[in-house]
């Protein structure tokens, strides 16, 4: 019992100190607490249905430090029609959804959602399942208007296996839009398909943007330092 007390008066100083707390020393506390408190799971039960919606949003983070998101997965579910966005994306980001119907049809209308961080992060979501089948649910996003959610969604099936993914991000790097050019380089920076270091310096000299051309030259760097560290 005094165990348990002395968990519990722990947690709660811990979500009071949470905001400042760096992200490190969060997550470091977070799974201190874990290991002492056989009761955290149900305390963060509680605490995603609190009225606050910064409460449920560091109930969130909290889940996902200490690896929880199976045990509260069902009450996760709930917090995909959250009337906060923040506690929506969140959530989005650390359920596993598509290992059920249900789950299916919560993150395909997430991609409807206004908030565009909650449709980035349900286009993260299908592409972490790693299930090609998830392509033609995304197809129409590599029209969307939105340079990041459309360069996302390029990314994603990309690496579900489907070759719409590189031609999306060659014809974004044509575009008029600055920022959908911005958005295909770094994209281009994370799925690094052959030839793209080759294409990216080509682009450098002809982007008439020197943000664009910035961007280029930081992922260019970037790629470089990542074949460096791998050989």
């Amino acid at each position: 019992m005094a165990m348990r007390e002395v968990a519990s008066a722990g947690f709660d100083k811990y979500l009071r100190s949470f905001d400042r707390l760096d992200p490190a020393t969060r997550e470091a506390a977070a799974r201190a607490l874990a290991k002492i408190d056989n009761r955290i799971v149900d305390r963060l039960a509680e605490e995603i249905t609190a009225l606050d919606p910064e409460r449920r949003l560091r109930a969130l983070r909290v889940i996902d430090y200490v690896d929880a998101e199976t045990d509260l997965r069902q009450n996760l579910m709930a917090l995909l029609n959250d009337p906060d966005r923040r506690v929506r994306a969140t959530a989005i980001k650390i359920v596993q959804l598509t290992e059920s119907v249900e789950g299916m049809k919560l993150l395909v209308a997430a991609l409807s959602d206004p908030d565009r961080r909650v449709r980035a992060n349900a286009i993260e979501a299908f592409e972490d399942s790693g299930d090609a089948r998830c392509v033609p649910v995304l197809r129409p996003f590599l029209r969307d208007e939105d340079n990041r959610i459309r360069a996302n969604t390029a990314k994603a099936v990309w690496n579900l296996g489907s070759d719409e993914g590189k031609a999306t991000l060659l014809a974004m790097m044509d575009d008029a839009d600055e920022m959908m050019r911005l958005s295909a380089v770094w994209a281009m920076g994370e799925v690094k398909f052959p030839g793209v270091t080759e294409l990216l310096k080509a682009r450098f000299e002809g982007d008439p943007s020197t943000t664009v051309r910035a961007k280029i030259v930081e992922v260019l760097a970037r790629i470089s330092g990542t074949q460096a560290g791998a050989a």
